[in-house]
């Protein structure tokens, strides 16, 4: 489902659901405690970050659930469960229908050809469309995506997960006392159990498992999770790894094949099953159907996508293909000027890479390359500037002092006609009618089409083609320019040839840049005012390069913040003014990664995080770009 539509509340709720005799997770779950979003960043934001399994059991029946993220940053954790599941719950706002997220887990569960089951949530709300409006808006999407007669077939499911309650008829009496009983009887009635009787018996079919997922114990080491496709495993069972010979890079994307190696081979120490939420409990053997967490294959063998198998078996099993990155960004060692005086662990660049490493091997839609132009240096390739806010974050909490560059949108060259294309974004803005015209014309200053308006009463959805490299700090500005009102969602929809000469139109204003080092002063951040809008509080420590805020006017303009008043002997306690200053302007990891201009990076530290220019002197900086104007009209 789309972001915020109620996926985990609803998988808590399921939970509680088959668990009835389980106290400890009812009462976290009726505190309103998520159970699922068991990661810090994830109960911190709200979101879902990284796809979870759990196993619910229900009235003879097993059921297990695989809750994924909202956001179409993190949709590669969508695209690697698919092949685990035979049918999906199919998530939609009653209020809002169908948003951009939606239809991509639409596109990729009907290319693997999974059931649906629609949930509409939150139709407990006034706003709530319950005249059959959303129904057709998914049945047109359906059609869109050339859905066979038996996934057009779809129940329908009212919810309102928050209150724990789902029933087939809103006119149903008692459905708020009925609980979640009619949504578990819809999803067994639909969706085909995983596999016989057959697959499950290892004389005649090897035990077979494709790796979704990493993770590591303290006390019992590597896991792997994933499903078990053919045969059974128990503990003591004897174990290969088998790889592709020629895997899409970094991205899981495969189609089958020969295995790359005889690996050797590894004892399976313990099986567990995942319940109650992410608790692990250990079960003596797991079968075809079952997803599962399995110890005691070595760390140096195994990835994510890869396939854990018998000795006899020959062949890996394939993998769902994954959507490329769109973006990519630098990381390096913090070298500012007050590098490891903010209170980091990790400073050089060798433990930034080892650390990243170590971010690939269970995050599949995330690709390192080496940097072209800094060998101590790591290209990082994702899908969102949110995925790369997160992982910062990550690591700057984790005590990493490192320096980022401005992001850059990569494009590929059509297999056709050899002319690069560039990344299309669909986006989805909801806002209210009195903001309608004013987010219209920003889009319109980029020079991009809308291809929707759709009026929702006191509220208007406009939907835009925007290029990638256009869309950056947009969101930012549009939520700021509507106070919080506008939700923006964006979509990879295409890659396409540039078209017009769109501009971003926040790349006009310039930056104020320090020429001095030392602690910003009251009195000069009063002068420097007038010229734009501040980054930094009186105090904060600044040095020459360092971005302090932004220049009302084109062009960046140096300035001066560690300018004192002088002190004369003459008293003028009645004739000075009380300096009062505006509120900073403060922005997140994410704004940050948007607003930077190419000619500088981020530098992020546990305690703070400071924009400043890649070079840090004025004359530098002039010769830099004297050098990069020379260059681009050798090129023309």
């Amino acid at each position: 489902a789309h972001v915020d539509h109620g996926k985990t509340t609803l998988v808590d709720r399921l939970i509680q659901e088959g668990d009835a005799n389980e106290s400890g997770v009812a009462k976290e779950v009726a505190d309103g405690e998520r159970v699922m979003d068991s990661g810090g960043m994830e109960k911190e934001r709200g979101i879902t970050i990284m796809a979870k399994a759990t196993r619910v059991d229900w009235r003879g029946h097993v059921l297990n659930i695989v809750d994924t993220p909202g956001h179409s940053d993190f949709g590669g954790e969508v695209e690697r469960v698919l092949s685990m599941v035979e049918g999906a719950i199919l998530v939609v706002d009653a209020t809002e229908g169908v948003m951009s997220q939606t239809k991509f887990v639409v596109s990729r569960a009907l290319r693997q050809g999974l059931k649906l089951v629609v949930v509409l949530n939150k139709v407990d709300r006034e706003t709530a469309r319950l005249n059959g409006e959303v129904e057709s808006e998914i049945f047109d999407l359906l059609c869109n995506h050339d859905a066979t007669d038996e996934q057009l077939d779809f129940p329908v499911v009212f919810a309102s997960a928050k209150n724990g309650w789902a029933c087939l008829d809103m006119s149903q009496p008692d459905r708020e006392s009925s609980g979640m009983v009619s949504l578990l009887e819809t999803v067994i009635e639909h969706i085909s159990p995983p596999c016989g009787a057959e697959l499950a018996d290892p004389a005649r079919h090897p035990f077979s498992f494709v790796v979704n997922n990493l993770s590591t114990d303290p006390f019992i080491g590597r896991l792997v999770t994933g499903r078990v496709h053919t045969g059974a495993v128990k503990p003591g069972d004897k174990v290969k790894v088998m790889k592709m010979k020629s895997p899409a890079g970094a991205t899981g994307e495969s189609d089958g094949g020969e295995a790359a190696s005889d690996s050797p081979l590894a004892t399976v120490s313990h099986v567990f099953a995942i319940r109650n939420g992410t608790e692990r409990e250990a079960v003596p053997a797991a079968q075809a159907g079952d997803i599962v967490v399995l110890a005691g294959v070595p760390t140096e063998m195994v990835g994510v996508s890869d396939t854990v198998a018998s000795p006899e078996v020959s062949d890996p099993l394939p993998t769902v293909p994954l959507t490329p990155p769109t973006i990519c960004m630098s990381f390096g060692a913090n070298d500012g000027p007050l590098a490891g005086r903010s209170g980091g662990t990790f400073l050089n660049s060798n433990q930034v890479k080892s650390r990243l490493h170590k971010e690939v091997e269970n995050n599949v839609t995330i690709v390192l390359k080496p940097s072209p132009t800094d060998s101590d240096q790591l290209e990082v390739h994702a899908r969102g500037e949110l995925q790369l806010g997160i992982l910062l974050e990550e690591m700057r909490r984790e005590g990493f002092e490192l320096t980022v560059s401005p992001p850059r949108i990569l494009s590929v060259k059509c297999p056709e006609t050899g002319s690069m294309l560039e990344p299309v974004e669909e986006v989805t803005i909801d806002v209210g009618q009195e903001h309608s015209g004013g987010v219209i014309e920003k889009l319109q200053n980029l020079r991009v089409s809308m291809s929707e308006y759709k009026d929702m009463g006191d509220r208007v959805r406009l939907v835009f083609d925007v290029p990638s490299r256009l869309l950056m700090g947009v969101r930012a500005d549009l939520r700021n320019s509507t106070r919080g009102s506008a939700v923006v969602n964006a979509m990879f929809k295409e890659y396409a040839a540039p078209e017009g000469q769109g501009r971003n139109y926040l790349s006009e204003k310039g930056k104020l840049v320090s020429m001095e080092q030392g602690p910003a002063t009251a009195y000069a951040l009063n002068l420097v005012e007038a010229r734009g809008t501040l980054f930094i509080d009186p105090g904060t420590e600044v040095y020459e390069g360092m971005v302090i805020g932004e220049h009302s006017r084109p062009g960046d303009l140096e300035v001066n913040p560690c300018k004192g008043k002088k002190l004369t002997n003459v008293r003028a306690s009645g004739t000075d003014e009380n300096i009062k200053l505006a509120p900073p302007r403060r922005m997140t990891l994410e704004d940050y990664i948007t607003y930077m201009s190419p000619d500088e990076v981020l530098e992020i530290t546990p305690d703070m995080v400071r924009l400043r220019k890649r070079h840090l002197n004025a004359s530098d900086r002039a010769k830099a770009q004297k050098e990069m104007k020379q260059a681009s009209q050798q090129r023309k």
